[in-house]
């Protein structure tokens, strides 16, 4: 694979630009739901005991997640909008100006959604499960992720930036290498491989916010 130029995009064949721009989109997106698919693998091979609950807690966990954080979407298609208007008309500056105000927006948001979904994470695992122990470990998990979701945001918006900007491929290799890092942490905050104390789910969520970050 290689970064489609500008000639490319303006004057090349209008299946193969797409193919070559949407084909590193695609690969990025299954390698976000490896990042849940890894979770919920080394979590099942906890102790019976404990990992029924922990793979509960992780699955009701994240429609929650992803319904707060769609919100960073519309800055990211919006931005997309923008960024490529500018950098096609030639116009860098405004450009770079765009993209800059993308980011920032970005963190303040994510300040926001982290400290909303800190505060209210018990009173929405509530509606899902009366499972207390269930309950007990969604909101662990919840919490840990909310304090990350800046990290998500600002990577949203950079992705958002460089699709804008032709380059689908970077954001590719960026998220095989997060994704890569991943699936090596969690056993080892999971089961307290090595020198790590032994955490459960709470290893997860710091394993997740560790590679966004």
């Amino acid at each position: 694979m290689r970064k489609v130029t500008r000639e490319e995009i303006l004057t090349g064949n209008p299946l193969k630009v797409m193919f070559l721009l949407s084909f590193p989109v695609m690969i990025s997106q299954l390698l976000h739901t490896l990042y849940h698919l890894a979770d919920t693998f080394w979590l099942g091979h906890l102790p019976p005991a404990e990992s029924g609950e922990a793979v509960a807690g992780l699955q009701i966990s994240w429609p929650v997640i992803w319904f707060l954080i769609a919100l960073s979407f519309g800055f990211g298609i919006a931005g997309v909008a923008l960024v490529s208007q500018y950098t096609g008309a030639g116009e860098k500056k405004n450009a770079n100006i765009v993209a800059s105000q993308m980011i920032s927006l970005s963190v303040i948001f994510g300040l926001i959604v982290a400290i909303l979904g800190f505060i209210s994470t018990p009173h929405l695992v509530s509606f899902i499960t009366k499972s207390t122990t269930v309950t007990s470990t969604a909101i662990t998990y919840m919490r840990i992720i909310f304090w990350g979701i800046p990290f998500m945001f600002i990577s949203f918006a950079f992705q958002s930036i460089l699709s804008a900007k032709g380059d689908t491929l970077t954001q590719m290799y960026i998220n095989l290498f997060t994704v890569t890092l991943n699936i090596i942490l969690d056993p080892f905050l999971i089961f307290g491989w090595w020198h790590f104390t032994h955490l459960g789910v709470l290893g997860v969520a710091l394993a997740t916010i560790t590679c966004q970050g």
